[in-house]
């Protein structure tokens, strides 16, 4: 894990990326916002109108505004060019769990300990459906990125995915299917028969598409993937489990085994096939799906974790803790390379590949293998335990110490030589002294050019090894 930026502070409930500044909210258990700058490492703004935690914020997508929810049971919308909070949701009837803008309707979901979620329409700033039927806390709520679908995860033990199709075809002007507008009555799943906005006991508007049973305990929180009909969610059972749907049914996939505490937060990763999660067991851990195992785990000495975010298009993600919150990266993205006078070397997909500047050429040299130890190695050579870049290594180094002896053996033979015909006869040590020197210079001048893809290769590679550990 490589952190960007580490930030100290009361226990962090809410995280939220802005999706095109380097920006993130922490919203924080003793009510306080902060809008922060990761990649200056300096705190922008702060704002502190609610009384109580504040468990859930989240940045507008095109708009200069943010949403926050907290346990005063109140919405807050804010403007943070403004720096003020432009109006107040009220509604829920316990604490607020989370806050949501949707992607494209100018929409906020919410949910809540009153056993509800509820969608508004901020535009408005009316509540415009109310989702009833878990049957305790609901822990989070979240909308589908391209469908009309939301998913909540309750303390009941319970993931349900709710379509929001005929809230859509009632609520949004020009949408398909309608027929008349906004109020048309012809949207699917009962858009019409409720008539107005919604009431004490919910509309129909948005319907339970599916339940989700498998959790022996409390489910904590539940994710859309961004592109594949999946769902991941996390319980206070310690395991995840990754759900399937298809237009008719959903069912379990698998179960992820690993945490020893109540899973707070799970999500896919946007550009990578790993889920990462976090826990009240002082980690967060990332999950390869296709095998459903544990890649790696990362732990911190005191700080249980609460919340996890993924920005939406960088390959950032952001945690908070007990003791502030973090923002990290899984891997590195630049690649491993070294740079030659006509040469690139770097590493892509597995190998060792190699671009020359004059010939305009890119190729695999070599390809990698994961060691036991985590660390990337080359392919193993059939010298034993020796890889190839170690036997380049050493062939370099007794390349140097070979020429370094056939040195000191030149000087001492010039040396004998050039004082026995010194005594003899000036003829033949004039001649000595001319061409034999000249003789040595074209031998090495042929021996350097002989060896020197040899020694650029082991100096480039060995470079390239210790970015790869």
């Amino acid at each position: 894990m490589l952190t960007k930026f580490e930030f100290k502070s009361n226990r962090v409930k809410g995280v939220a990326f802005h999706p095109t500044r380097p920006w993130v909210l922490s919203s924080l258990h003793n009510g306080m916002i902060h809008l922060l700058d990761y990649q200056m490492g300096t705190v922008i703004d702060q704002f502190d109108e609610h009384d109580g935690p504040v468990r859930g914020v989240d940045f507008h997508l095109q708009q200069p505004l943010f949403v926050s929810g907290g346990d005063d049971y109140k919405i807050k919308v804010w403007n943070h060019k403004q720096r003020r909070c432009l109006f107040t949701l009220q509604g829920h009837l316990d604490y607020i769990r989370t806050v949501e803008f949707h992607k494209v309707h100018p929409w906020i979901v919410s949910a809540s300990d009153d056993q509800t979620i509820r969608i508004w329409n901020w535009q408005s700033r009316k509540c415009i459906s109310v989702l009833t039927g878990h049957n305790h806390y609901v822990m989070c709520a979240s909308f589908h990125p391209t469908d009309d679908l939301v998913v909540s995860a309750s303390l009941d033990q319970t993931v349900r995915v709710w379509d929001t199709s005929g809230l859509r075809k009632k609520t949004v002007r020009g949408a398909p299917g309608t027929s008349g507008g906004p109020g048309g009555m012809g949207g699917a799943g009962g858009a019409g028969r409720n008539g107005g906005g919604a009431d004490m006991f919910g509309s129909s508007d948005a319907v339970v598409k599916y339940v989700l049973e498998g959790h022996d305990r409390g489910v904590n929180w539940a994710s859309f993937h961004p592109t594949l009909p999946l769902v991941v969610s996390g319980a206070d059972d310690r395991v995840i489990k990754l759900w399937r749907m298809n237009e008719t049914k959903a069912w379990e996939v698998d179960t992820l085994r690993g945490h020893k505490n109540n899973v707070s937060s799970v999500l896919f990763h946007p550009r990578m096939e790993v889920i990462v999660s976090n826990s009240e067991d002082k980690s967060i851990r990332v999950w390869d799906i296709s095998k459903r195992t544990t890649i790696k785990t990362f732990e911190r000495a005191a700080d249980r974790f609460w919340i996890l975010a993924a920005h939406p298009t960088r390959n950032l993600l952001a945690a908070g803790h007990d003791g502030g919150m973090l923002v990290f990266k899984l891997e590195r993205e630049r690649p491993a390379f070294a740079v030659t006078s006509s040469r690139l070397y770097y590493v892509k997909e597995r190998y060792l590949r190699m671009y020359e500047y004059r010939q305009n050429r890119d190729v695999p040299i070599v390809s990698l293998r994961r060691s036991n130890s985590g660390g990337t190695m080359l392919g193993t050579s059939p010298w034993g335990k020796f890889t190839e870049l170690q036997l380049i290594w050493w062939g370099g180094w007794l390349l140097f110490w070979g020429g370094f002896v056939f040195l000191c053996a030149f000087v001492l033979v010039y040396v004998c030589v050039g004082r026995t015909l010194l005594k003899t006869n000036t003829q033949p040590l004039f001649l000595f002294l001319i061409f034999f020197p000249s003789v040595y210079a074209n031998l090495y001048r042929h021996a350097t050019q002989l060896f020197k893809p040899i020694r650029d290769q082991s100096i480039n590679l060995v470079q390239s090894r210790w970015w790869l550990l």
